[in-house]
């Protein structure tokens, strides 16, 4: 199987020559652009002579899967050698290639490439095992996407948001009630209050119940869980802001006790932030997920430049993914979780690059302005104006 070398002006005329003058069963080992011309290293399978002699048998020919992969080894390291002299940084030969160009002997290459990217996705080693099978980028990117469970649609039901002290639980909150209300109004939800361990939490949560016009119930001495619910059970959508406690804190069981306790069927929001460790979001996992009716919100996006624990985590864990959000502003830093943003999101930081999503798909963003124009500014009271910050 000897080595040939063809130049090309481009990309395409290379793979018509190689097909025409080599034939489609060609391996293209390599490609170099150099000087506006494209190199190709092509193995092409030797005609047989009759006069061929058992020493010039090439040990790939052997059927023996080790020497095979051996000898193939040695090719690249050669082919490596030649381009390293030229001192020009040899390029991904598949990038510009249509799909009727993908032959099968070609996965060699298009393994490495996937190889790259997984390294560069910053997977655990169990993410990353479950996708090293796949030969070709969008295989990989697909695959991964499918691997983040998507959740419903949130437009009802009583929802609490659990989660470590900073993670956004209170943010979160507000941005999706505030979205609830742009499309449904101020009477289909309420607020339930059960921190009274943060100072200066009742009095935040009031004055934020009243920017939003929103009625606001604080649980105390006076008041449970389940009297709370009692009073709003009938509104379309009910949320209950639980306690930022450590994980370590005595009164933390108590507070998700009285969730799993209620008669009510709460399901719950784990807000976790993206950039966390991927060995501390399964420890907040096993500390506030309950086994069922728990989802995730991703929050924190615009603080890390690495999605890769992130997606570990939802791939492993297969919690439902059903938001992210990537900044202070309410509502607008939200979006419904999806796979294949996230997944795109994470090669964006690949490049050590801060990811900034779009609005959210929620709410038409025409429906937003005129609400936000309108009742908001009237009052002298604009989101905007009174930012909660990781709350």
């Amino acid at each position: 199987m000897p080595v040939q070398k063809l130049i090309a002006n481009t990309t395409n005329e290379g793979l018509k020559r190689i097909r025409e003058e080599i034939g489609s069963d060609a391996l293209i080992l390599k490609t170099i652009k150099r000087n506006g011309k494209v190199e190709f290293f092509v193995e092409a399978e030797e005609r047989q002579q009759p006069d061929k002699t058992a020493d010039d048998e090439l040990p790939a020919e052997t059927g023996d899967p080790a020497l095979q992969g051996e000898y193939r080894e040695a090719r690249l390291k050669m082919l490596s050698a030649i381009a390293a002299r030229s001192d020009v940084e040899p390029t991904e030969s598949n990038r510009q290639m249509t799909e009727e160009t993908y032959q099968p002997r070609q996965s060699m290459q298009a393994e490495l490439t996937v190889k790259n990217l997984i390294e560069g996705l910053e997977l655990t080693p169990a993410a990353g095992a479950r996708l090293r099978g796949y030969k070709r980028i969008d295989e990989v990117v697909d695959n991964l996407a499918l691997m983040v469970q998507p959740a419903s649609a949130v437009t009802e039901g009583i929802h609490a948001f659990v989660g470590p002290a900073g993670s956004g639980k209170t943010t979160s909150l507000i941005k999706l009630i505030t979205r609830h209300i742009l499309q449904f109004g101020e009477d289909s939800c309420a607020i339930i209050n059960c921190d009274r361990y943060r100072m200066g939490a009742r009095e935040q949560m009031t004055r934020l119940g009243e920017l939003i016009g929103v009625d606001v119930l604080h649980v105390g001495p006076g008041l449970d869980l389940n009297q709370a619910i009692a009073s709003v059970h009938k509104r379309q959508f009910v949320v209950i802001d639980m306690p930022g406690l450590g994980m370590q804190d005595e009164q933390l069981n108590a507070e998700l006790f009285r969730l799993s306790s209620s008669h009510y069927n709460i399901r719950r929001f784990l807000v976790l932030p993206a950039n966390l460790q991927f060995s501390a979001m399964q420890l907040v996992r096993n500390c506030f997920a309950a086994r069922k009716g728990t989802s995730c919100i991703l929050s924190r996006l615009d603080e890390t430049n690495s999605l890769g624990a992130a997606l570990s985590f939802l791939a492993q864990s297969e919690i439902p993914l059903a938001y992210t959000s990537n900044g202070p502003h309410i509502p607008e830093d939200i979006a419904v979780g999806r796979g294949d943003v996230l997944v795109q999101q994470a090669m964006k930081m690949m490049g050590g690059q801060f990811a900034k999503a779009a609005l959210s798909d929620l709410t038409k963003e025409q429906e937003f302005h005129k609400r936000q124009s309108s009742g908001y500014s009237e009052s002298g009271n604009s989101l905007q104006d009174n930012k909660v910050m990781d709350l």
